[in-house]
C-alpha cells in the first residue's frame, strides 16, 4: 500500500466519522452553522472577507466593515488567514461563506487525524497505534467543547509540523524543513495563540 493511499484511507475514515458525529450539519451545510451563531457567524464572515481581499491582492484586508468609522478593525479578532488561504477558491466559486465555513470545520477533523497518523506512525512504526492516535486526536473531547471556534480546531498543523521536524533531523532533507515551516506558518495564521503554544514542543525537539 502506498503512503498516499494509506493517508487517503485515514482521511476518508475520519471524514465519515466527523460527518456522522456532527449530523445533520452536512445536509444543511449551505445554510446552517455548528454550535451557535456567535463565533461561527463572525468567523464565516471573516473567511468570506479574507477571500474577497485575497482577490484584490490583500488590499484593505485589515479594514473590515466593523465599528465604522474605525479602521484596522480585523485586528480586533482572529484574521483566520491560515484557513482562508485554503478555502478561498470555494468562496470564489460559491459565494457562500456559510458553506465555506462548514467545509473548513469538517476539514479540520481530517487535518487533525491525518496529521496525528503521520506523526504516530513515524514515532512508533505501528499502523494500529497510528490509527488509534489519529482518532483519539481528531475526536478529543476539547474539540467538541470549542466547536464554535474554528481557529482552535486547526491544531492538526501541530502533528504535521512535528512529523516534518522529526523527518528533517532524521534525514537532513530540506524538503522536510520546508514542510515544517509551512505547517507552522499556517498554524500561526489560523490562531495567534498557537504561534506561541507550539513553540514549546518545537524548542524541546530542537534542543533535545
Amino acid at each position: 500500500m502506498t503512503r498516499r493511499l494509506e493517508l487517503t484511507m485515514v482521511g476518508g475514515a475520519i471524514l465519515v466519522t466527523a460527518i456522522a458525529m456532527t449530523f445533520p450539519l452536512v445536509s444543511r451545510a449551505a445554510g446552517s452553522l455548528p454550535a451557535n451563531l456567535g463565533d461561527p457567524l463572525l468567523n464565516a464572515f471573516i473567511l468570506g472577507w479574507d477571500a474577497d481581499r485575497i482577490l484584490h491582492g490583500f488590499r484593505g484586508l485589515w479594514d473590515a466593515p466593523f465599528f465604522f468609522p474605525r479602521t484596522w478593525t480585523l485586528a480586533f479578532s482572529e484574521h483566520l488567514l491560515g484557513i482562508a488561504l485554503l478555502v478561498a477558491p470555494l468562496q470564489w466559486l460559491t459565494g457562500n461563506p456559510v458553506l465555506v465555513y462548514n467545509v473548513a470545520f469538517l476539514g479540520s477533523y481530517v487535518l487533525s487525524g491525518v496529521g496525528m497518523y503521520l506523526l504516530a506512525l513515524t514515532l512508533w512504526g505501528r499502523r494500529d497505534a497510528a490509527w488509534i492516535a489519529a482518532f483519539a486526536f481528531a475526536f478529543a473531547p476539547h474539540r467538541f467543547m470549542y466547536a464554535a471556534q474554528i481557529q482552535l480546531l486547526m491544531s492538526g498543523w501541530m502533528p504535521i509540523g512535528l512529523w516534518a521536524l522529526h523527518r528533517y533531523f532524521e534525514t537532513g532533507r530540506r524538503r522536510s524543513l520546508v514542510v515544517f515551516v509551512i505547517a507552522y506558518s499556517l498554524l500561526a495564521l489560523s490562531n495567534g495563540y498557537f504561534l506561541y503554544f507550539f513553540a514549546v514542543p518545537v524548542v524541546i525537539i530542537v534542543v533535545a
